[in-house]
């Protein structure tokens, strides 16, 4: 069985980290845990505490984790398999910090999973190997928030503020607010609004405003139920149909057969 534990970051990260989150146990080969997860708006760097490699399957990408890697947006559901001894622990980014902390443009790391190897070069190698040596987790969050202010501090990135008042629109109305009235409100073009959101999140405006009104839904959950009239009337769907329709398009599964199978830890994941 994997435990979940959630930890909340120092006050002088809150603007780029949700929170961390330790994955921690064992499951056998012939029967790995198994999930679907459907996207949220949050981005993510985890850190294998193991010495050995750790192998799981992200949206049928084969993913070797050794160090640790970075897990940019997905606009739709995708299914992670783990299997083995998991000592994992992630850290959940708010909207656009991967842009903010590593400088580059947040649609290299949509859809996929980079080893932060491959994104920071051999240097953060010995980091990872320092998390694998420490014996608390006191020890280790400490060591990950004084690399994560490092990396701010190297970055030197800001976030687009036309961005940052687009994102709170689309917060304050659920994801309601539609991309004209985003445009308008921000006094920029649809065209230049959607160059934004790619270079920020790697998602258009469209696809991270449907991904946010989702993940409201999955918050909204209690006790694995959920009432369609809810999501009408409080998250902007027009009727029944059109937020089933928009259930499928992002989840793949229609409501019952997610709530039934999957809700726990999504919801578990949504929550911060």
């Amino acid at each position: 069985m994997i435990h979940f534990t959630a930890i909340a970051p120092s006050p002088h990260l809150r603007s780029v980290v949700a929170r961390y989150i330790l994955n921690h146990g064992f499951m056998p080969e012939n029967a790995p845990l198994k999930n679907v997860m459907v996207p949220g708006i949050m981005e993510t760097i985890s850190f294998n505490l193991n010495p050995q490699p750790q192998v799981s399957f992200i949206a049928n990408q084969k993913v070797e984790m050794k160090d640790g890697n970075v897990l940019g947006q997905y606009p739709r559901s995708f299914e992670v398999s783990l299997e083995g001894h998991v000592n994992i622990i992630g850290v959940h980014l708010k909207p656009a910090a991967i842009h903010q902390l590593f400088n580059m443009p947040g649609r290299l790391f949509t859809h996929t999973a980079i080893s932060l190897t491959d994104v920071l070069g051999d240097e953060v190698t010995s980091v990872c190997k320092e998390l694998q040596e420490l014996r608390s987790l006191e020890q280790v969050i400490a060591r990950i928030e004084k690399f994560l202010t490092g990396l701010l501090l190297q970055s030197k990135a800001t976030v687009n503020t036309t961005f940052l008042n687009s994102l709170s629109l689309i917060e304050q109305s659920r994801g309601k607010k539609s991309i004209k009235e985003i445009a308008l409100a921000t006094k920029t073009s649809e065209r230049t609004l959607q160059k934004i959101f790619l270079e920020n999140v790697g998602l258009t405006p469209k696809e991270f405003s449907r991904v946010y009104r989702f993940s409201q839904v999955i918050r909204s959950m209690g006790d694995n139920t959920f009432s369609w009239q809810y999501a009408v009337h409080h998250l902007g769907y027009y009727d029944q149909a059109h937020f089933l329709n928009d259930f499928r398009r992002v989840s793949g599964l229609n409501p019952s057969q997610f709530f039934a199978e999957h809700a726990s830890m999504n919801k578990f994941f949504a929550e911060y």
